[in-house]
């Protein structure tokens, strides 16, 4: 896991590797799946495209601005870097 932005929330990416035989018996292509976490009071928090929008609601509930932004899909799951920048920069 790696940090790649520091602040009150911290933003982790994980990249993992898996071989796309143990799907697909014969096949040698590697697969790859980022995931991203963030780090609030100690506790990390997976962030994907199926459950972004309430967590992050709920993370970043003292920011109301950015908030609505994600609840509006002003900001998407894709926007993490960006979504944890304006956060952590807006304190």
């Amino acid at each position: 896991m790696r940090l790649v932005i520091e602040g009150k929330l911290k933003l982790y990416e994980y990249l993992n590797k898996y071989n796309n035989d143990q799907f697909y018996p014969g096949s040698i292509s590697n697969k790859y799946l980022l995931y991203y976490f963030i780090e609030i009071e100690n506790e990390l928090i997976l962030i994907n495209d199926i459950n972004y929008t309430k967590i992050l609601a709920n993370i970043l509930s003292e920011n109301q601005s950015l908030v609505s932004k994600i609840l509006n899909d002003e900001y998407k799951a894709k926007n993490i870097y960006l979504i944890v920048k304006y956060f952590n920069e807006s304190e």
